[in-house]
């Protein structure tokens, strides 16, 4: 049972920082679009978004372990 309990709360901690990303994604795009002078934000956006990914990596890789454990 806690096997699949880790799966699930896995995925669901995948798909929120999906969602995270898109959001972050969204602002960026956003903030882009409405500011000429906006670099240091563009790029505080920018790491967020890397960041969230890589998490997003890393989890995804986790639940390949847990599934193959």
């Amino acid at each position: 049972m806690a096997y699949t309990e880790e799966i699930s709360e896995l995925r669901h901690s995948v798909v929120e920082i999906e969602s995270q990303i898109e959001k972050a994604e969204t602002d960026l795009a956003q903030s882009r679009d409405s500011q000429a002078d906006g670099t240091k934000h563009d790029d505080e956006m920018t790491s967020l978004v890397d960041g969230l990914k890589a998490k997003r990596e890393e989890l995804a890789h986790h639940l390949d372990k847990v599934r193959g454990a």
